[in-house]
């Protein structure tokens, strides 16, 4: 048997719980959250770097996207001159 999550709260199976790779995953992420918090933490122990690298792909591929990835912003020179970001 599922979880209330995929039964009551609607989130659709992607083969694993919370799946880092799954277009849907932030929002899998708050619904465990607010109803499954075991899971939740589970999930995070789990593939907690795999989400701060998938959200990390998500902003680089949508900078590409929109052609912004060369633009240089204010905010990625690091305060004191260091711009190893750039």
């Amino acid at each position: 048997m599922y979880s209330d999550c995929y039964i009551v709260y609607g989130m659709t199976g992607t083969g694993c719980a919370g799946c880092p790779f799954g277009s849907n995953f932030e929002n899998e992420l708050i619904i465990l959250r607010e109803h499954e918090s075991k899971l939740y933490v589970a999930v995070n122990n789990i593939f907690g770097d795999s989400y701060d690298y998938t959200r990390r792909y998500r902003q680089f591929a949508k900078k590409l996207k929109d052609g912004t990835l060369n633009q240089i912003s204010i905010f990625d020179i690091k305060e004191g001159g260091g711009n190893e970001n750039l």
